[in-house]
């Protein structure tokens, strides 16, 4: 039995007429469409999230990476096709929007994590040629950070409530 697999139902029952109008003429049937992402229009990024979220992120309950994805997906663009979306200069417009708005150097490696694994999955599905290259950026050394009078008031407070009143 011969049987090809569609995207949707709407291109199944295209290929269906015209195999049979085919058939009736006497000639072979004509192959499915093949299954790419500028055939099927399911290269959008819109797509794309939606393929990693239930691929990946679903059973993980990775709602904050989700969420940044998310907000990446909807700044270029949700329709825009993955192989533009996902390119160099889009990425690092971002991440200049994102530092732009005071982001911090954590949280834009947060949202190098969720398009990381965008463009993984791009490349998986042969929608990119290869994963862009990513520019992580290193935290600053945490700043220091002294007790005010009134917390001093409270860890006196406590070592003197422990009995340990010579060190207060």
């Amino acid at each position: 039995r011969y049987r090809e697999t569609f995207d949707t139902k709407s291109a199944a029952e295209a290929w269906e007429l015209d195999a049979r109008a085919a058939l009736k003429r006497g000639h072979p049937v004509p192959a499915a469409p093949k299954k790419g992402a500028a055939d099927t229009g399911t290269d959008t990024m819109r797509n794309l999230l939606d393929e990693v979220v239930s691929l990946r992120w679903n059973r993980l309950r990775a709602d904050s990476q989700q969420g940044n994805a998310t907000r990446f997906v909807n700044w270029v663009g949700p329709e825009l096709p993955a192989r533009e979306g996902l390119a160099p200069e889009r990425i690092d417009a971002f991440m200049a929007h994102l530092r732009a708005k005071g982001s911090s150097d954590a949280t834009i490696n947060r949202y190098n994590s969720a398009i990381s694994m965008l463009s993984k999955q791009a490349v998986r599905y042969r929608r990119l040629d290869a994963k862009p290259e990513l520019e992580w950026t290193k935290g600053v050394a945490k700043r220091l950070r002294f007790f005010d009078t009134e917390e001093m008031a409270l860890v006196e407070q406590t070592l003197r409530f422990w009995g340990y009143a010579a060190e207060a």
